[in-house]
Formats: C-alpha cells, sequence, structure tokens
C-alpha cells in the first residue's frame, strides 16, 4: 500500500471515529447486538442511460446483550427491483432509481410481519481524481404494512415517508481496490394517521423525528469487468423520537454486498 493510500486510509477512519463520538456511559446502557447483513445485486444495462436492479437481501443477528434473550437469527429479509435512469455532467453523474421495495420479517409466534414500499433514490456522484464524493437520498414510501397490530385493511393500507441521507467518500487505492467510509441519517417526515397511535417505527409505519444512524467503512474490490465485492463494518445507533431522542439499541454489522454488472449494449 502506498503512503498516499495509507494517509487516505488514515483520514478515512477519522471521520468514521469522529462521527461515531457517542457518550460510552449512553452506550453502555443500550441493548447491542452483533449482525450479518447480505445483498446480492444483479444490475443489467440496456444503454449508457437506463438500467434495471434486482437485489435480495438478509439480515442475520448472531449475538446480543439483551439478559435471557436468545440471538434471533435470521430476522429480516428484504428484495429491491427496479429501473435507475444515469445522467453524466462531466465530472458530476446523476443516478434515479425508482424501486419496489419488499421488507420481510419473520416471526417465531405469530404470523410473519411484511410491508410493500416505494423508493426514490436521487444519488450524485462526483468523481475527483482517485476520490469519490457521493450524497445518496431515499425517500422511503410505505403504502402497505401487515403485522399482528393492524387489524382492518385501513389500518393495513397506509402511508407513511421516511427520508434517508447517505454521505459516502470513496478512494481509489488501485484500479481493483477502493476504500469507501460514509454517515446515513433517518429521519421521519410523515406518518400514517390510522395507525400513528398504535405503532410506529419498522414493522410498522415510519415515526416522526430523527430516529437511526449507520456510520460504513470498508472496501469495494473488483473481481474482472463484472463483480464487485463491498465488505463494510457498519455501526448502527437507534433513538426514540418520543422519549428525547433517548438511545434505544445498538447494531453491530458485518455487511457484504455482491454486484454483478450485465451489458447487453
Amino acid at each position: 500500500m502506498s503512503y498516499r493510500a495509507i494517509k487516505a486510509f488514515l483520514f478515512l477512519s477519522l471521520i468514521f471515529v469522529l462521527m461515531s463520538g457517542i457518550d460510552k456511559p449512553t452506550c453502555a446502557k443500550a441493548v447491542s447486538t452483533m449482525n450479518l447483513w447480505e445483498y446480492g445485486n444483479v444490475t443489467t444495462l440496456f444503454s449508457p442511460n437506463w438500467a434495471f436492479v434486482v437485489m435480495p437481501g438478509r439480515r442475520y443477528e448472531f449475538s446480543t446483550t439483551q439478559d435471557n434473550v436468545e440471538p434471533k437469527g435470521t430476522f429480516f429479509y428484504e428484495f429491491f427491483a427496479g429501473p435507475v435512469y444515469t445522467h453524466s455532467f462531466g465530472d458530476i453523474k446523476l443516478k434515479v432509481p425508482l424501486w419496489y421495495y419488499l421488507m420481510y420479517f419473520p416471526q417465531d409466534e405469530a404470523d410473519d410481519f411484511y410491508s410493500h414500499n416505494i423508493e426514490l433514490l436521487p444519488i450524485v456522484e462526483y468523481y475527483h481524481g482517485d476520490w469519490t464524493f457521493i450524497n445518496r437520498v431515499i425517500l422511503h414510501n410505505k403504502i402497505y404494512a401487515d403485522n399482528s397490530l393492524f387489524t382492518s385493511s385501513e389500518e393495513r393500507s397506509g402511508y407513511s415517508l421516511l427520508l434517508r441521507e447517505l454521505v459516502r467518500v470513496n478512494y481509489k487505492l488501485s484500479r481493483q481496490v477502493s476504500l469507501t467510509a460514509a454517515d446515513e441519517v433517518f429521519l421521519g417526515l410523515i406518518e400514517d394517521s390510522d395507525t400513528k397511535e398504535i405503532a410506529t417505527g419498522e414493522p410498522f409505519f415510519a415515526k416522526s423525528g430523527f430516529s437511526r444512524n449507520r456510520l460504513y467503512l470498508g472496501l469495494n474490490t473488483k473481481f474482472g469487468k463484472i463483480t464487485t465485492l463491498s465488505t463494510e463494518y457498519v455501526w448502527e445507533t437507534n433513538y426514540d423520537p418520543d422519549d428525547d431522542y433517548k438511545l434505544t439499541k445498538i447494531r453491530h454489522y458485518i455487511f457484504l454486498t455482491a454486484t454483478f454488472v450485465l451489458k447487453t449494449f
């Protein structure tokens, strides 16, 4: 690794450490879990401007600090599918995915929970030498939520809007490998009017206010022309907007994304 690459790694690591500065006594009171998070992304390019993405995922909890509670094992499946529009303006690239998103929560002693969602993800990427600066916004529109607390079709069919904004910095170490660091915030903008007094937050409709933050640090590695493996550590902190943003849970993830790009033109 070159001296310049070492400096870049230390710089991104410093960003990660500074952004993760939470009071340790507060953290000690929150339940903490260790998890595996996996995605398989197949992107088919139909032209320089249009693509279609299919991306299933799974999350698995293998340890928890909660007393007298066993790790959940697989606690969440997800599935994305939809088109992506891309346009370049010199060193700036604009991407606009519009995806259907299925969220599925297996339950041990009740019917499984699931929801239907529409994701609009405007993304702006700026390229400068070996650096790439990315701003990605997710407008997470939940239109249906099936769970044990919603007992009528009016409660299950509703609407909420969650804003997720991620800022990412990538540094290219070589043609195949790049470092990556990111921060993502979750902000509920619209609550469902029929169910907000029953329950809010996944697997229900979104809760208003700031509820979650994720920090990412890892590597992107290319294998040949069509395959990329992203390997990241993610530190997720969860907060209760109704209780003075009290820290309620910390999730540590090993986050793996395998991306396959198929070009048809």
